[in-house]
């Protein structure tokens, strides 16, 4: 039997010889699968499925990504509303310190007004822009410096100018609170490891 085996094997041609030996280990395969692989998984995992530990794991790591997804989503949106809070005060204190100075006598007056618009304008136009590529520019702490001066060497005449003048001075103060919690969150972002 061998030496006809052998013998039909010499008497094929090269391709003819790769289709069977290709037939063979196919044959091999398939009753491998149907015969032996069942025996086999059931001496080494029992009653139960291979698959099911597959599934389990799968399962976990997809639960862990969707949960660490929606907490960094969560986080992200806290964050955008933080600082939109803290740039709505800023913007209400100001506005508040704008309209109060009114009640100032009309050279003082004239100066914070003018002032607080040009803080105004360099948060839109410089301290935004610079935000957005991760930097916090220097210019509103000269601006705030010159307001805070402005208010200082202010010596009330009356006592409705010393209660609108304390007021302001609150305002200022809470502006300033707002401004550092927006400068802060310049810097801010999530964990590196997240």
């Amino acid at each position: 039997m061998t030496a006809s085996l052998t013998s039909w094997l010499d008497s094929l041609s090269a391709g003819e010889l790769a289709l069977v030996c290709c037939a063979a280990f196919v044959a091999i395969t398939l009753i491998g699968v149907v015969l032996i692989h069942p025996l086999m998984r059931r001496l080494i995992h029992g009653e139960r499925q291979a698959n099911d530990i597959v599934i389990f794991v799968a399962a976990n790591y997809g639960l862990l990504y969707a949960v660490l997804l929606g907490l960094l989503t969560v986080a992200t949106f806290q964050t955008t509303k933080d600082l939109e809070d803290h740039v709505a005060d800023e913007a209400s204190s100001l506005s508040t310190m704008y309209h109060s100075a009114d009640g100032y006598p009309e050279l003082l007056r004239g100066q914070l007004k003018s002032e607080f618009r040009d803080y105004t304008h360099y948060v839109i136009e410089k301290d935004w822009p610079a935000h957005q590529r991760a930097r916090a520019p220097q210019g509103g702490e000269h601006r705030l410096q010159a307001i805070r001066a402005a208010l200082f060497s202010f010596e009330p005449a009356s006592k409705t100018q010393e209660v609108l003048h304390g007021e302001i001075i609150r305002e200022f103060n809470a502006m300033n609170v707002s401004r550092e919690q927006r400068l802060s969150a310049v810097s801010s972002g999530m964990p590196v490891v997240l």
